[in-house]
């Protein structure tokens, strides 16, 4: 028969409390826990919602895949003058080019406020020493010529934009099995710094019409609407003021 005379209820009262407090010390910090995973949970939702898959640094991008064995490419810089004074990228265009790969370039025109903005930044900060922004484009628009001569039939247009501020975009078409997927990358970049200092991300575009809030079909549209706005002329139109 259980003898309550023997229980020391003391004890029973400890052990008690303690299970209690160790308890409610596991659901607290579960709690805490839970409570801060699921702001990066949700937020990694969002993301993935918006099209985004990963971020990555700006050497991530592999261009030899791309131009090995994309169907098209849209890209769109400054003046794109690094990626075109790169002689293994230059190697790859060729190949694309020879293949008959679609190429699209949207690089700034010359002498306009976009680019003299840019550079009185580098300036400034000693970024840019000697070399303008003008002669970038002179020799990145003749690195493009030349291979369009070189390949007649090669599927390369450069075009030039004024005033659309923008950040660096290189979005491509991959056909497989006859279905398109659309890849874009977007970098955050914020002058002073170059493209290099900054973060990459990466996404796809919407496989169907219902997902609406896909940020890369923005960020394709976006590139459309300027290649549709901007000139086929390098050189910045003075116009007639009488």
């Amino acid at each position: 028969m259980f003898d309550l005379e023997n229980v020391n209820f003391a004890n029973l009262l400890f052990d008690l409390l303690t299970s209690l407090i160790a308890t409610g010390l596991v659901a607290l910090i579960t709690y805490l826990i839970s409570r801060k995973y699921l702001k990066y949970i949700n937020f990694a939702k969002k993301m993935k919602k918006n099209g985004f898959d990963f971020y990555a640094e700006t050497d991530q991008i592999d261009f030899k895949k791309i131009f090995t064995s994309a169907k098209r490419i849209r890209m769109l810089y400054v003046s794109a003058y690094g990626f075109f004074m790169d002689n293994e990228k230059i190697a790859l265009i060729e190949k694309a080019a020879k293949r008959g790969m679609e190429m699209q370039f949207l690089i700034s025109q010359k002498d306009n406020e976009f680019i003299n903005d840019i550079e009185k930044i580098e300036i400034k900060k000693g970024i840019r020493k000697t070399k303008k922004i003008n002669e970038e484009i002179d020799e990145v628009s003749e690195k493009i010529n030349e291979i369009k001569k070189k390949y007649n039939s090669a599927l390369i247009n450069i075009r030039y934009f004024t005033t659309q501020y923008r950040m660096p975009i290189v979005i491509v078409d991959f056909e497989k099995n006859g279905e398109l997927k659309t890849y874009g990358w977007l970098n955050l970049t914020l002058p002073p710094k170059t493209s290099r200092s900054h973060i990459l991300l990466r996404g796809k575009t919407a496989s169907s019409p219902l997902e609406k809030e896909n940020f890369f079909n923005l960020l394709e549209d976006h590139f459309d609407t300027i290649w549709e706005l901007s000139s086929t002329s390098k050189e910045k139109v003075i116009e007639n003021l009488k």
